[in-house]
């Protein structure tokens, strides 16, 4: 079974430093997350976890993947930007996967930092993880 979503992407090396000591990200539609890396959401194309991975790779010879979260402020920042600010009420793949019994992120680092929905998380071996608007904050 495959759950189609819109992607999220993100990519480390568009980052450029201003005269001004701004970071600022290469290209439309990408924004800064600290000086770390740039995000985008690419279009409103609904693709499964693999399609959208594959889609990524394509922005940036191969260099721009999904989105690896790191740490609940990181989370926090994409949340605000996905449902406040650009206003989506979609789910978005993430780069996380489970196989081999654990999940693991995209560029094959064990995920540290969870904050997972305690009814979503399932063992099954084509598992994908994606961030979606808390209830509260949508209001239902």
């Amino acid at each position: 079974m495959f759950v189609f979503v819109f992607q999220l992407a993100s990519i480390e090396s568009s980052l450029t430093l201003n005269d001004d000591g701004l970071t600022y990200c290469d290209g439309a539609g990408w924004i800064p997350y600290k000086d770390e890396k740039c995000v985008k959401i690419l279009d409103d194309t609904l693709r499964t976890f693999d399609e959208a991975q594959r889609d990524c790779t394509k922005l940036d010879d191969d260099i721009s993947t999904l989105v690896i979260v790191r740490t609940k402020e990181e989370q926090d920042f994409l949340a605000n930007y996905l449902f406040t600010t650009a206003r989506k009420l979609e789910s978005f793949w993430i780069g996380g996967k489970f196989s081999g019994n654990k999940f693991h992120w995209i560029d094959n680092t064990e995920v540290s930092f969870t904050n997972w929905d305690p009814k979503g998380v399932k063992n099954r071996s084509d598992f994908c993880v994606q961030i979606e608007e808390e209830e509260t904050r949508r209001g239902t």
